[in-house]
C-alpha cells in the first residue's frame, strides 16, 4: 500500500482531456519527492514580461524618431558652382 498526495490548481479546467493515473511502480527503487512551483513573476502587479515588450517597443519609436529627425536636420550642400566658357 502506499499514499500519494497531489495538489494541483487549473487555471483553465475545460482544457483537462483525461484524469490522472496513478499506479504503483515496478520497483521498490527510492523515489525523490520534485516540487514545481511556477509563479509568474510581476513588477508591481504588472507582469515583467509585459514591462519588457513595452520597454522595447519604447526604445525601438525613440530610436526611430530621433532617425528621422536627423534625416530632417542634415543640410543639404549647394549645387556645384560652374562658371561658363568665356565668349570669344
Amino acid at each position: 500500500m502506499f499514499i500519494t498526495a497531489i495538489e494541483q490548481s487549473f487555471p483553465r479546467p475545460e482544457l483537462i482531456d483525461g484524469d490522472h493515473e496513478l499506479r504503483a511502480a515496478a520497483t521498490d527503487a527510492p523515489y525523490r519527492t520534485l516540487m514545481y512551483r511556477n509563479e509568474l513573476l510581476t513588477v508591481g502587479g504588472v507582469p515583467a514580461w509585459v514591462l519588457t515588450v513595452l520597454g522595447a517597443v519604447l526604445v525601438t519609436a525613440a530610436a526611430a524618431l530621433s532617425a528621422s529627425r536627423w534625416r530632417r536636420r542634415r543640410p543639404v550642400p549647394p549645387p556645384p558652382v560652374t562658371v561658363p566658357p568665356p565668349l570669344a
